[in-house]
């Protein structure tokens, strides 16, 4: 346990080594929105070849076909990126990585896995020094976040999916991503992201409204849907 006393001392140490640091302060992996551009037209026109050579396109679904691949790039760039490896700044907080000068291990980062059912909702809505908006945001966020998944792998089928199956698709997608960030802690040994259950709720529970939207009113968004591309095509 760091007494007050240390505390002060490693915030001093840290203060002159920043002051004498001459390299990188903060190293990240965040691609350029042109990058992410490209990467959905390329998978678009790989998609759309294989259509193509396997004789199975519709026209009517390719609309539907490039939202899918936008939505699923979009979530990919929000819940993975700007990957963090190094942040001088970030380390004061990590008495390991900085006052001791020793990596982190597979234990800490394990240990920053918060599994108490929402406490992380409370603490982000609770937190007075920010206004309303930058409080519900990341609740917000992670709520929609996998709310037009179901909605867009109904319409992106020809056979539907019953609700169990949509939903057991949602959950296992939220634990992956929660688990791939936590690799990515790992592998980069920087906690860059937070692993939350808090996460895997809201994702859930935001997946389990598209799920109801895409079956209780699956057929009329489909005729909706038709009619706007019959309408486009005079």
């Amino acid at each position: 346990m760091i007494t007050y006393e240390e505390e002060i001392d490693y915030f001093v140490e840290f203060i002159n080594f920043t002051e004498n640091y001459s390299g990188f302060r903060r190293i990240t992996l965040d691609p350029n929105p042109i990058v992410w551009i490209g990467i959905i037209i390329i998978i678009f026109l790989i998609y759309l070849v294989t259509l193509l050579v396997k004789k199975k396109i519709k026209p009517e679904k390719v609309l539907i076909h490039l939202s899918f691949i936008i939505y699923c790039v979009s979530v990919f760039r929000l819940v993975f990126t700007p990957i963090e490896i190094f942040n001088l700044e970030y380390l004061y907080y990590y008495s390991r990585a900085f006052h001791e000068r020793e990596p982190f291990t597979l234990l800490e980062h394990i240990r920053n896995i918060d599994l108490i059912p929402f406490r992380s909702i409370y603490f982000t809505l609770s937190t007075s020094s920010h206004t309303l908006t930058m409080r519900l945001r990341p609740v917000i966020g992670n709520f929609v976040l996998l709310l037009p998944l179901p909605i867009l792998l109904n319409l992106f089928r020809t056979k539907k999916m019953g609700w169990k199956k949509l939903m057991l698709i949602v959950f296992l997608t939220t634990v992956s991503i929660e688990t791939t960030q936590l690799i990515i802690n790992i592998v980069t040994n920087f906690p860059s992201r937070l692993v939350l259950i808090d996460d895997v709720i809201l994702n859930t529970l935001g997946g389990a409204v598209g799920c109801f939207i895409i079956i209780k009113y699956g057929d009329r968004i489909e005729k909706l849907y038709r009619k706007m591309i019959d309408f486009s095509q005079y």
